[in-house]
């Protein structure tokens, strides 16, 4: 059997995914509508609106399975950031432009 080799993009969007769900980015309407004192969305949370399991959330944020457009998409809106925010890598951390 050969293993599968995840893009190392997959690792940084998990790592936004996981600030994003732990940083409380979600609309002031939707907190007043929901839950207040709520600080951050948990993985349960959000695997029922990706409509897969809180270990699948899981390994999104740790980079070991790959996360399609749509779900990301879904992520985007619903933590109220930008979809340019888990894709765009920061150059000098992945050395985009090797010298």
């Amino acid at each position: 059997l050969s293993s599968i080799i995840i893009p190392p993009i997959y690792k940084q969007i998990g790592k936004r995914i996981k600030s994003a769900r732990r940083s409380n980015f979600r609309t002031i309407k939707f907190m007043i509508e929901k839950d207040v004192g709520k600080k951050f969305v948990t993985q349960q949370e959000l695997a029922k609106i990706l409509n897969v399991s809180f270990q699948a959330v899981g390994r999104y944020e740790k980079g070991l399975m790959c996360i399609s457009i749509d779900k990301l998409m879904t992520i985007s809106n619903y933590l109220n950031k930008p979809l340019d925010y888990f894709l765009n890598q920061d150059v000098e951390e992945h050395n985009v432009y090797p010298n």
